[in-house]
Order: C-alpha cells, then sequence, then structure tokens
C-alpha cells in the first residue's frame, strides 16, 4: 500500500516533501542507525524510548521502554505545522500504534494513535497523559492502515485510510518540530512515513 498523496507531491513539479522513509533496509537493521529515504539536512532517527529495527522493509517495535511503557523513536522536520503520515499495522487491538508530533521529548508531546477500534489524541505533558479525544474506527488486527495527521496552528486533524476525520483544538507544545513513530507491544510496524509542508 502506498500513500495517494505521495505520487501527486511527485508530479506537482514542487517539493513540499520534508520527510519520506521507505524503511529499505536489511533486516534486523536499528532504526537509529538507518538513515530516512529525505529528511532536513540528512536528520537521522533517534530512539530515545525502548527499540526499533527494520523487518521487512518496514520498522519494527522490537521492545518497549520502561514507564511509560512504550517505543518512541523521532526525526528532527525542522517544522510544527505539517501533515504526517505512516502506513501503520499492529498484532494486537489491546495497545496503542500511531505516531508522535510535535515531540519535545518523551514526557512532552502529542500521540495520534489507533487502539482497540478507536481513534485517540494523547496529549503527554511533564510526564502525564491524558485522553483528549478518543473515537470509535472500525479497524482489525494484522491489517495496514494509513494514519494521516494534520497540524496547522492549533488545529489537529487526523483520519484513518482517509475516512472522515476527527479534529480538535489544542495549543499544547505547537512549536515542536520532531514526528515519529509510537507503539506500546514488539512487532507493531510501520512503513511509508512522510512529513509534508
Amino acid at each position: 500500500m502506498r500513500l495517494p498523496f505521495l505520487m501527486t507531491v511527485m508530479n506537482s513539479g514542487i517539493d513540499p516533501l520534508i520527510i519520506y522513509d521507505q524503511f529499505t533496509e536489511a533486516d534486523s537493521t536499528s532504526l537509529d542507525a538507518h538513515t530516512p529515504n529525505k529528511s532536513p539536512g540528512g536528520a537521522l532517527w533517534v530512539e530515545s524510548h525502548g527499540n526499533f529495527d527494520i523487518q521487512g522493509n518496514r520498522a519494527n517495535l522490537v521492545s518497549v521502554g520502561a514507564l511509560p511503557a512504550a517505543g518512541i523513536v523521532t526525526v528532527a522536520s525542522g517544522l510544527s505545522d505539517c501533515k504526517v503520515s505512516s502506513i501503520i499495522r499492529s498484532p494486537s487491538a489491546t495497545y496503542y500504534v500511531g505516531v508522535t508530533v510535535r515531540h519535545s521529548d518523551d514526557d512532552n508531546c502529542l500521540i495520534v494513535a489507533v487502539r482497540n477500534g478507536h481513534l485517540i489524541f494523547v496529549k503527554r505533558q511533564a510526564g502525564t497523559g491524558s485522553v483528549l479525544s478518543d473515537t470509535a474506527q472500525v479497524m482489525a488486527i494484522n491489517t495496514d492502515y494509513v494514519l494521516e495527521v494534520t497540524l496547522l496552528g492549533n488545529s489537529i486533524k487526523a483520519t484513518v485510510d482517509g475516512n472522515t476525520g476527527v479534529t480538535i483544538t489544542n495549543a499544547f507544545n505547537q512549536t515542536a518540530t520532531r514526528m515519529g513513530l509510537y507503539g506500546e507491544t514488539a512487532n507493531q510496524r510501520w512503513d511509508e512515513f512522510q512529513v509534508v509542508k
């Protein structure tokens, strides 16, 4: 599955693509030893919580870190207002799988993820998580979904497979520019990670 707007970006003659990663690397390559296909100034992935590698040309969560019991890996985008998207897949409906956006550090970030058939927005501020929105979504385990998050000022919109989105208003961490992957159990996978102006 490929993200639908990538072809538009490539055919438009302009390059709003800031970060793009297909995770094309030998299996078991640590994600922090992998260079994205495109990133500003050659920015690299930074594993700040848990361990990630590449399996089958996808980012793979190997193990979670201590509290919060999660895997978090980010890359500097240079933008706080942008569109972040990734193909996501999880072997379990019980655990969050998604992206972290406007990420200052693991204790101060926004998480947009799916879990148990729900699209969920979480704000982590000073190490404490609070759910900002929780909306039912039809989802199945071991299935690819495209999660897309649009950040514009204090407006944050998320969609799964382009379906009707959920928009929230929240000004937290509005200037933070690291974006990345967030998961809570081994063998969750991500592909086609993009950050677009």
